[in-house]
C-alpha cells in the first residue's frame, strides 16, 4: 500500500471504537480495570434507527429545516447525548472523513460546494 492508503487502513476501525465508547452497552476493555471515572464516562449514547435518511442508526445535530417548519431549527440534545456528540465531532477520525467528504464535494460539484459555503 502507498502512504496515504496505509493512513486510511484503520480509519473504519477508530470509527466503529469511538462509537461504541459512547454508545449504551458499549462492550468493557477487560484489560482495564472498570472503576466509577470509566463507567461514568459511558455517556449512553443512544442512536434513533427510525429516520428517514435510511436503514441505520443516527443522530441528528446543528440545524434542521424539516418537517414543513418555516425556517431553520437547532437541534438540542440532553446533556450527556450533547457531550457525547461533541466527543465525537471533535474525534480526528470523523474530522478525517468529514474532510473528505468535504473534499469529494468540492471536487464534484465545486460551483455548488461554494455556494454552500457562503449560505
Amino acid at each position: 500500500m502507498k502512504g496515504n492508503e496505509r493512513d486510511w487502513a484503520n480509519v473504519n476501525d477508530d470509527a466503529i471504537s469511538a462509537l461504541e465508547e459512547e454508545r449504551d452497552g458499549a462492550p468493557h476493555d477487560r484489560s482495564k480495570k472498570r472503576t466509577k471515572e470509566t463507567e461514568s464516562r459511558k455517556q449512553g449514547l443512544n442512536l434513533e434507527e427510525e429516520h428517514r435518511r435510511g436503514s441505520f442508526k443516527a443522530k441528528g445535530t446543528g440545524f434542521t429545516a424539516s418537517g414543513g417548519m418555516e425556517y431553520a431549527k437547532r437541534v438540542y440534545h440532553d446533556r450527556k447525548t450533547a457531550k457525547a456528540l461533541r466527543r465525537l465531532q471533535e474525534n480526528p477520525t470523523f474530522i478525517r472523513v468529514a474532510g473528505h467528504a468535504s473534499a469529494i464535494f468540492a471536487t464534484w460539484a465545486p460551483n455548488l460546494y461554494t455556494f454552500y459555503g457562503n449560505s
